[in-house]
């Protein structure tokens, strides 16, 4: 009976909150591969009467202590993060994420964090109670809803970026009737006119601490490591027109970047602003990301559901501008 008045109320502020949802996902418990009963009774409930679907996205496989105990015995957010993983991948649908009990928050924005992860593009957090005595600004309305819009900065299981070149790091467009028909020559004699997009050397250099970098494009070398050497930017590994038989939308060229910085095709992320880019990364078993800041394809992209998007240069590191 609990359960199903718990399911309408919830049902009442999704309503309310126009919430709109593809999945229901419940966070596990502090126990080792738990879902507490009334929550998973819950979710289903919800999922049904919202026409959501409803999946336990979630697992905890190393238990931890409850986060209801004393201050000083709690589990941080670091320890929730290492002891829960995301068992399905997601292209950019929304979320309903509910657990029981609001302590801290850290539990849920670990979870929160490994669905982003996986490409979860939006989150509402409903939460049945919160312990007493521990106030959060999170908290408002209805003292049990937040909403999370999804994050930026580049996801924690990535370890090499891959970029392409022309329309995501540089703006070239006033050599494109060059590029497009071939004339590298020229196109060579003109790259002082070729300008890079604002904060992209920032951006670099940051990520450069973090991550191994690649370049992937489809121009040759002769043409696009002058740009890299005129930028004074530092790769790990670059891949240009004829080191690879085969060409984006193919997977080669990116397949190769990967193996030359040592990493797995799971473990990179590649960035492009063309939907070609899009395509070879999914096909090379990659995370997709579009780079809009400079697009002429921007709607294309956004349509075609990456897991990623970003507006700006500096939302690869949290900076937003404008």
């Amino acid at each position: 009976m609990a359960v199903i008045e718990f399911s309408k109320f919830v049902s009442s502020i999704v309503s309310i909150e126009n919430i709109p949802a593809n999945y229901v996902i419940p966070i596990p418990s502090s126990a080792k591969d738990k879902i507490s009963m009334s929550l998973k009774g819950l979710g289903s409930e919800v999922a049904d009467k919202n026409k959501m679907g409803y999946i336990e996205a979630l697992n905890r496989h190393t238990p931890v202590k409850s986060s209801h105990l004393a201050q000083g015995d709690r589990p941080t957010y670091q320890d929730h993060y290492d002891s829960i993983n995301c068992v399905k991948s997601f292209r950019s649908e929304k979320v309903l994420l509910l657990d029981d009990v609001y302590t801290m928050g850290s539990t849920a924005q670990a979870c929160i964090d490994k669905l982003i992860e996986k490409g979860v593009g939006g989150i509402v957090l409903i939460t049945l109670g919160k312990t007493l005595g521990h106030e959060d600004n999170a908290v408002k309305k209805y003292q049990i809803t937040k909403k999370y819009d999804r994050k930026h900065e580049v996801p924690r299981d990535i370890k090499g970026i891959i970029f392409d070149l022309d329309g995501t790091l540089v703006d070239s467009s006033m050599l494109k009737s060059l590029r497009d028909s071939y004339r590298w020559k020229e196109a060579k004699q003109n790259i002082h006119q070729i300008r890079e997009f604002d904060g992209i050397s920032e951006v670099l250099s940051n990520l450069k601490n973090k991550f191994r970098l690649g370049l992937v494009t489809s121009s040759p070398e002769t043409y696009a490591s002058r740009i890299v050497k005129m930028m004074k930017w530092n790769f790990n590994a670059c891949v240009y027109y004829h080191d690879t038989q085969n060409h984006k939308p193919h997977p080669e060229p990116l397949l190769e970047c990967a193996k030359k910085m040592g990493l797995k095709p799971e473990e990179c992320l590649a960035i492009g602003d063309e939907i070609i880019d899009l395509q070879a990364a999914r096909k090379a078993n990659m995370k997709d990301a579009a780079a809009i800041w400079g697009s002429s394809e921007k709607n294309n992209l956004i349509d075609f559901k990456p897991l990623f998007i970003y507006e700006y240069p500096k939302d690869l590191i949290g900076k937003r501008q404008g």
